[in-house]
């Protein structure tokens, strides 16, 4: 139907700087050809606001700011063609869609102009429910969902709808905001005057519901509780005010219930009447069945100081509740019964009516105006706060992951203009970081033997053995990230790139790829080498963690940087535990992370245990089949020189704890660590750092200054340093002082900021195209 890739086109800047955009808006019917929510909130919002001009079908004289283009009931195309024609006359700055039928041509025709959604209800959903024809509702989802995703913006009314168009059309969840409506109360109704039009007198109890009248309004609810409330209260009546397709049928319904005497169906009345009923209402009644975005009518009726009793659906119970969530009930005409009769009785009486009065009145469409001028300044700049897709391989506990996660806190807390989004291949720990954070993340499955290629197998051979897994999940993300449409997108990992590039590049999106491995070592396959490399000057940019690791990867662009990790300490540092010293280690458990390495030195170091001598603790679990390593460092803590000495923990969350319960930290790495964390962290726990002296670690440690180095593998050199520690406790005292005021370089949150401006300069590169 449409080009894919169109639908992610950056926008075009179009307001001058530092003035308000032009604005077009694209509704339905005029609100006074066709009541109903959308109508009267786009011709509302477009009073409230200078900037916006809202081009509608109507018959008569529309209010200033309304352009009426065609007759309600002119043929379909000549609708359409008529709202294009005057869109595009107009020429603005942002076209903002009410209704996404009339808006789908516009937005095609003009690709690069920003466009915000308003998704007020999900118009595809709603004429299925009123029993409307497959393929008619096929056709609507489809244009709906082209329009919600071409949005800078999607706006919504209430949360519970947010999470429902996210949910259904898989939209970047940044880009969709609730901005509540607001109301214009009128003056206020003579209950006296409705109560002589429905031919009842000043006595009579009077319960008023004011719907379009199709199934999912739910009025049949209403009818068949309204049984259960005129046998407690017989002198009842019920004004149903509204027109549509059902009123046949809910007419025939109140004659089957033998209610119809007490039952006035009004049809369509001009506000001054409604305002009259709502001024004589006991109650008010919104029975929705499904898909109610908001409520309109409940802001309208209070501003006459009458509640409405509202069905838990959509944003009903989110509305209300700020008022009374005493008024809301189950969708079923019992439950409806009940809290209908506490009202009229006395026993469960709504809100005063001067409360109701204020409640309504707090949703001013002023505040309302102001916040879309601001939707509308970002749409035309949306590089100022660009939106990423972060991918993950691994949601492990591991190094990149524990970097992403910290980094990503550093921008939440610090409100810095960048909206995140994270996809990772499998669940695990990185996802619930990001949950307890209020950061958007999701799962695209790739197969397990995909995410477990080790990188000394990364041959043409295995390459094609894994093809067809590479391939269904490649595009699985591709399919993913053309829903979202981010303004960049990240590869957080060397396995996450191989699929994020390419897809990336499908969509000519600019891409970051965060570099965490050392591309030389000589556990890296040559061919995966090669292939790596060749994918690095694909990107638009890339973040190494370290000097060395950008080395490593041969870059020497002037947008591959370098932005170090930070260490995750919040608290200050507890002095050394006092008695026996305690080694320790902290990291995955893997060949190369030298678990082994330090037990013989420790074995070395000190041959015999005289019960005072140094104990050991090793803090980890392994990943990606390393099971058998950590059963020979189990084997080797056991053997009778280090027996009793060393706990093998597995993983800890509170790692500070393990930190603040050492002496010593060894990082003992037998190949170079690209950066090393894990230092860090004990640097900033004022821990005395023991490391091997290669990757990026000597960009954190000046070797007897802030910690100390030794040759990677050399269980000679380490023991030694082991005694010279343990014996030595003032040397002990220095060095950790001096790390953790080194520790200081690498913050939480100081690297934040050089991240974000990475990812706006990519983005800001797309518009340069």
């Amino acid at each position: 139907m449409v080009d894919r890739e169109a639908r992610c086109e950056t926008a075009e800047p179009q307001a001058p700087e530092g003035g308000a955009p032009r604005v077009v808006a694209i509704g339905a019917d005029a609100f006074t050809d066709r009541p109903g929510g959308l109508g009267r909130y786009a011709q509302d919002l477009t009073a409230a606001s200078s900037t916006i001009t809202l081009i509608v079908l109507g018959r008569g004289d529309p209010p200033a700011g309304i352009i009426g283009v065609s007759r309600p009931d002119a043929p379909l195309v000549d609708r359409i063609t008529r709202v294009t024609r005057e869109v595009l006359r107009a020429d603005p700055d942002v076209v903002d869609v009410h209704f996404a039928l009339y808006g789908l041509l516009p937005v095609l025709l003009r690709p690069r102009r920003p466009v915000v959604a308003h998704h007020q209800g999900p118009w595809a959903e709603e004429s299925h429910s009123g029993r409307g024809s497959p393929s008619r509702y096929g056709a609507r989802d489809l244009i709906e969902r082209f329009v919600l995703r071409r949005a800078h913006t999607v706006v919504t009314l209430s949360d519970a709808f947010r999470d429902h168009v996210i949910d259904r059309h898989g939209l970047f969840p940044a880009r969709v905001v609730t901005v509540p409506p607001g109301v214009t109360c009128p003056p206020a109704g003579d209950p006296h005057r409705a109560r002589s039009l429905i031919g009842v007198d000043d006595g009579t109890p009077v319960v008023v519901v004011a719907r379009r009248l199709v199934a999912r309004t739910g009025v049949d609810i209403l009818l068949r509780a309204w049984v259960g409330v005129v046998e407690s209260e017989p002198a009842a009546h019920l004004v149903v005010v509204g027109e549509g397709p059902e009123e046949k049928s809910l007419r025939d319904l109140a004659a089957e219930l033998g209610v119809e005497a007490t039952v006035t169906f009004a049809g369509r009345v001009s506000d001054a009447v409604l305002a009259d009923l709502w001024a004589a209402a006991e109650v008010a009644v919104v029975p929705t069945r499904a898909l109610e975005g908001f409520g309109l009518v409940l802001l309208e009726a209070g501003c006459h100081g009458t509640a409405s009793v509202v069905t838990d659906v959509g944003g009903l119970p989110e509305v209300v509740g700020r008022l009374s969530p005493d008024l809301v009930v189950r969708a079923d005409p019992r439950s409806l019964a009940v809290r209908l009769r506490g009202v009229l009785d006395g026993s469960s009486p709504p809100p005063e009516r001067g409360i109701v009065r204020a409640w309504a009145r707090s949703y001013d469409w002023s505040s309302v105006a102001l916040r879309h001028s601001e939707i509308y300044r970002q749409a035309v700049n949306p590089t100022a706060r660009p939106r990423a897709v972060i991918v993950s391989h691994s949601a492990a506990a591991g190094g990149a992951e524990i970097a992403l996660s910290r980094t990503l806190a550093a921008v939440r807390a610090n409100g810095l203009p960048l909206d995140v989004h994270v996809i990772a291949f499998e669940d695990g720990p990185l996802l619930r970081s990001l949950d307890a954070m209020g950061i958007s993340n999701e799962v695209v499955e790739v197969e397990r033997r995909a995410l477990d290629l080790d990188r000394s197998a990364a041959d043409s051979a295995t390459a094609a053995a894994l093809g067809p897994a590479l391939a269904t999940g490649g595009l699985r993300l591709l399919r993913r990230l053309r829903s979202l449409c981010p303004d960049v997108v990240a590869a957080n990992g060397f396995k996450s790139g191989g699929l994020v590039i390419p897809a990336a590049a499908l969509m000519r999106l600019p891409v970051v790829w965060h570099l965490h491995v050392d591309l030389e070592d000589p556990s890296m396959h040559p061919t995966g080498r090669r292939v790596l490399r060749s994918l690095a000057a694909l990107t638009t940019a890339t973040i190494a963690n370290s000097d060395f690791t950008r080395m490593s990867w041969g870059l020497d662009r002037d947008v591959d940087v370098v932005v170090h990790p930070v260490h995750g300490r919040t608290r200050s540092a507890v002095p050394e535990p006092i008695g026996r010293p305690t080694i320790a280690m902290v990291g995955r458990i893997s060949p190369w992370k030298g678990q082994l390495v330090l037990l013989e030195a420790l074995a070395r170091a000190f041959p015999r245990d005289d019960g005072e001598g140094p104990r050991a603790a090793i803090v980890g679990a392994p990943l990606f089949g390393e099971d058998p390593y950590l059963d020979a460092v189990r084997a080797r803590a056991s053997e009778p020189d280090l027996a009793g000495r060393v706990t093998i923990t597995g993983f800890v969350d509170d790692v500070d704890a393990v930190y603040d319960a050492a002496s010593i930290v060894v990082h003992a790495s037998t190949d170079p660590e690209p950066f090393g964390q894990v230092v860090i962290e004990a640097m900033a726990a004022r821990r005395a750092v023991i490391s091997t002296a290669h990757g990026g670690v000597p960009e954190i440690i000046t070797d007897g200054i802030d910690g100390t180095l030794v040759d990677p593998g050399d269980v000679n050199a380490l023991a030694d340093a082991l005694r010279r520690l343990v014996n030595d406790q003032q040397l002990r005292m220095r060095l950790a002082a001096a790390g953790e005021r080194r520790a200081a370089d690498f913050a939480p949150g100081s690297n934040a900021g050089a991240v974000v401006e990475v990812y706006r300069r990519a983005a800001e590169s797309r518009r340069r195209r």
